[in-house]
């Protein structure tokens, strides 16, 4: 699945969970979209740790993504 087809079934998930998860806490809104792109048939994670990189600099602490999407999308929340 390409970055674009993922990036569509993301959209779309959000769409739908938006208005129903509306003042929900972050957690329960993240729990929620998971569920939504799961049932898609879309592969994810949560709360992936991403290296961080910055020019010729490596930092130890990594960056908590909230989903990331068949290995290729991240979603921050």
């Amino acid at each position: 699945m390409t970055e674009n087809e993922s990036g569509t079934g993301d959209v779309d998930a959000s769409v739908l969970v938006e208005p129903q998860a509306a003042g929900l806490l972050e957690s329960v809104y993240e729990r929620v979209q998971a569920e939504e792109l799961s049932d898609r048939g879309l592969a994810l994670q949560r709360q992936v740790p991403v290296s961080i990189h910055y020019s010729d600099l490596t930092f130890d602490e990594d960056f908590p993504a909230d989903i990331m999407v068949n290995e290729r999308v991240i979603l921050e929340l």
